[in-house]
């Protein structure tokens, strides 16, 4: 595991960089693993006052930084419309639920680890086996099902989902 994660992304990254070594990684999807309490100051609960802000400031950093340290050149310009409208979305739910300064912390943050992911950039093209287009897809948004949603949001989330699936769609083509 890359420590610069923390949480959050963190197996996304190990995964992601195996596979592009060509190995193969195995699911089971019947698996199923319980967490007592979570985290105190990442996790949230039903009921909860208000959206972690150390949660909102690890993903809005963590989630690009995994992009910029693995994604070849190609795959980065394809996937930024969709990555674009994905940090705007994600800007506005932090926003929406009182979070939005720990957010603008995450992508400042982010700036301190760009030479770390230029590093881990250089170390994967080296070390690559497979490309994106063989490691990328634009399977639905896996949100928790504790995060109240208005029936808005609900609608925007399912829209969401649609406009990133025919993003990839358009654009993967261009990944090799």
């Amino acid at each position: 595991y890359d420590p610069a994660f923390f949480i959050l992304f963190e197996d996304h990254d190990l995964s992601y960089r195996l596979r592009a070594r060509g190995l193969r990684l195995r699911r089971v999807p019947q698996a199923a693993v319980l967490h007592r309490e979570g985290t105190a100051g990442l996790s949230f609960r039903p009921g909860a006052p208000a959206y972690p802000p150390r949660r909102a400031y690890l993903h809005a950093r963590n989630r690009t930084y995994l992009v910029l340290k693995n994604y070849g050149w190609p795959a980065l310009l394809a996937s930024l419309p969709g990555r674009v409208l994905y940090g705007l979305v994600y800007a506005t739910f932090a926003l929406r639920r009182g979070a939005g300064g720990a957010w603008l912390r995450g992508r400042l943050d982010l700036l301190r680890l760009l030479p770390a992911a230029l590093r881990h950039r250089r170390e994967m093209r080296r070390s690559r086996r497979v490309g994106d287009r063989a490691l990328l897809g634009a399977d639905d948004l896996s949100i928790s099902p504790v995060v109240a949603r208005t029936p808005f949001e609900a609608r925007a989330e399912k829209a969401f989902n649609v406009t990133l699936r025919g993003l990839w769609r358009a654009t993967r083509w261009i990944v090799p």
